[in-house]
């Protein structure tokens, strides 16, 4: 059984959410994922994704926020943009990547635009363990994250 919240309860308290029944989907619904993108539609696209294939998103609008709120839990998953205002995805990966509480945190970066060799060597250098293009489908969306996913 998976239990909805408005998007102010799940903010507050993204463990509410979780309940025990007998099959397997349970394991995806106790998996948080942190969502890090400053564009409304794109937090709102993936919130619905990941809820429609038993993940708990967890939103942050900015790199600042969600290194606040990586101060209070442990996501399984970190979706991340690429640019965002108050830091870009490259640095916010090298403070999740520097810091011990966090660095084992898969960090997979999200971009709608067209990436160089050198673009790739950065997300790299950052500590960025892949990126995924924006627009799949919702079916190749699963299969890109899982693939991150502990016990995928």
């Amino acid at each position: 059984m998976v239990c909805r919240m408005s998007p102010q309860q799940r903010h507050a308290d993204t463990s509410a959410c979780h309940t025990i029944n007998q099959t397997h989907h349970i394991e995806r619904v106790s998996m948080r994922i942190l969502v890090v993108d400053d564009d409304v539609l794109n937090r709102d696209m993936l919130e619905g994704y990941l809820m429609a294939i038993g993940y708990d998103p967890v939103l942050a609008h900015g790199g600042q926020q969600a290194l606040k709120m990586l101060e209070d839990f442990t996501p399984e998953l970190i979706l991340l943009d690429v640019r965002m205002p108050d830091m870009s995805g490259y640095e916010f990966c090298q403070i999740v990547r520097n810091n011990p509480t966090t660095a084992h945190i898969p960090v997979v970066m999200m971009t709608a635009l067209e990436l160089t060799d050198t673009d790739l060597a950065t997300m790299e250098q950052a500590g960025a363990n892949g990126v995924i293009p924006r627009g799949l489908k919702l079916n190749e969306f699963q299969a890109q994250i899982q693939q991150y996913l502990p016990d995928a």
